[in-house]
């Protein structure tokens, strides 16, 4: 289990199945989720699922410039579903719970939101995640979903610098898995209504949040990408738009994880229709060579406080070849999440959190 000593850098990547439980932080505004993402073998469906034991975006959490002590003791659970299909949202459902709604693993990867759920197993065929969706949508429907994460690359023993952590740790647990399952949509009196098979490539990661309020205000990109001989993963990290950000690129290859420093440049800024800025083009390079270059096809998410987009995806290794693909991408903005405004839209997206 993590220990209690914080370093002082902004953030720690690690890739361990044991850190992948529950680590019951106290602070209100601290918190943890369980992300999990895919796209199918011909590209043309994505889903993305997120179990957080502190939702911190629920507009049952009081305003920012109000005080947390208000709240201390609560914690506001929450589960996430999207599913994609050709670059368009189709489904859609946040749902935030109360304290009893949530019941999670203490000793192994596994927790309950409501009635959705996912726990570590392991089957004849191979070990890995299984994620059970029981969500509502729009106009009464009931989504209802079946997946399974089969792990390819796992808990490849990337561990914090001498045990050491930071407030914030990045576990990613499961950076290539072998996703199949089924989604069921039934109206309100169980008939089914649509279904949908998935089989394609997905991740897994953990992200643990130990600095509460102090935490929620600064800058989150990060994507990743499979290829035919190595997976990508990349993420930066900033306190402040005058912060030049931790930047991590991760590339598993025959077994085998390296994680990297990298510096960024950020390009070609667009808005969305919400108005928030974020950079069309990501590029990221180490001092050993390795490149990596990002560019948004369409942006699949809009909400008030992050993104979600298909990104051109192209990585550079030391033997010059480029390899391209499409990945699933992710921005989270600076100063929204900490102003009066933000909060405004929180209590207005409360009606628009299904589709």
């Amino acid at each position: 289990m993590v220990n209690d000593r914080v370093n002082t850098a902004p953030l720690s990547v690690i890739s361990n199945l044991g850190e992948d439980i529950w680590h019951g932080l106290e602070d209100p505004g601290a918190y943890e989720w369980w992300h999990f993402d895919a796209m199918s073998d011909d590209g043309r469906e994505a889903v993305a699922i997120v179990f957080s034991d502190n939702y911190i975006y629920a507009p049952r959490v009081p305003p920012f410039w109000d005080t947390w002590g208000a709240i201390a003791g609560k914690r506001f659970p929450a589960v996430s579903f999207a599913y994609f299909l050709d670059g368009r949202l189709v489904y859609r459902s946040i749902r935030d719970h109360i304290n009893c709604d949530f019941v999670a693993e203490t000793d192994r990867p596994g927790c309950r939101v409501g009635d959705s759920s996912f726990s570590f197993d392991s089957a004849a065929y191979g070990s890995g995640y299984f994620v059970s969706m029981v969500v509502p949508l729009a106009g009464g429907r009931t989504l209802k979903a079946q997946l399974e994460w089969l792990s390819i690359e796992s808990d490849l023993s990337l561990a914090s610098e001498e045990g050491a952590i930071t407030a914030r740790v990045w576990n990613v647990v499961v950076p290539r898995s072998d996703v199949s399952g089924r989604i069921d949509v039934e109206d309100r009196r169980g008939r089914r209504l649509a279904t949908h098979h998935f089989r394609g490539t997905g991740y897994h990661d953990h992200q643990i949040d130990r600095r509460g309020r102090e935490g929620i205000s600064g800058e989150w990109y990060w994507g990743r990408a499979h290829y035919y001989d190595s997976t990508l993963v990349f993420g930066r990290l900033r306190a402040s738009e005058n912060d030049d950000g931790d930047s991590n690129l991760i590339v598993v290859r025959d077994g085998v994880i390296r994680l990297r420093r990298a510096a960024t440049l950020e390009t070609e800024f667009s808005r969305d229709i919400l108005g928030i800025r974020y950079p069309a083009r990501f590029r990221l390079t180490t001092d050993e060579g390795l490149q990596v270059k990002s560019k948004t096809i369409k942006t699949i998410q809009s909400g008030f406080y992050f993104l979600r987009f298909i990104n051109e995806i192209t990585l550079m290794l030391r033997d010059g070849i480029p390899r391209k693909t499409l990945g699933i991408a992710e921005f989270y903005p600076p100063r929204a999440r900490s102003s009066r405004w933000f909060d405004l839209l929180k209590k207005l997206g409360r009606r628009k959190k299904r589709a």
